[in-house]
């Protein structure tokens, strides 16, 4: 079930109560602190995730996958491959990177 559908099954009261808690999670979150997360992606399609630490790790796999695109016969200039550092909340990139 989306997000938009649980809700619709929410009374007033839930809706209300839920949306002071989001603004409470939201305050939380924006209180973090930052990290960076290492992504590989092509365009808007994210291969792998990388630990602030792991950034070698990160351009490995960045060249790894340029090799395969290159080995099929991919159009490089189409595909867009590129690492992106990306900054966002602790537990956020913890959840997300791939521990090596």
């Amino acid at each position: 079930m989306g997000t938009n559908e649980y809700l619709k099954k929410m009374n007033l009261d839930q809706l209300h109560f839920a949306v002071e808690r989001a603004k409470q999670l939201i305050a939380e979150k924006q209180g973090e602190k930052k990290v960076v997360l290492w992504r590989v992606c092509e365009r808007s399609l994210c291969h792998k995730e990388f630990a602030e630490g792991d950034y070698l790790l990160a351009v490995d796999f960045l060249a790894e996958t340029a090799r395969e695109m290159e080995r099929t016969g991919a159009d490089l200039c189409e595909k867009e491959l590129g690492l992106i550092c990306e900054m966002m909340p602790e537990s956020e990139a913890a959840e997300r990177a791939i521990k090596q």
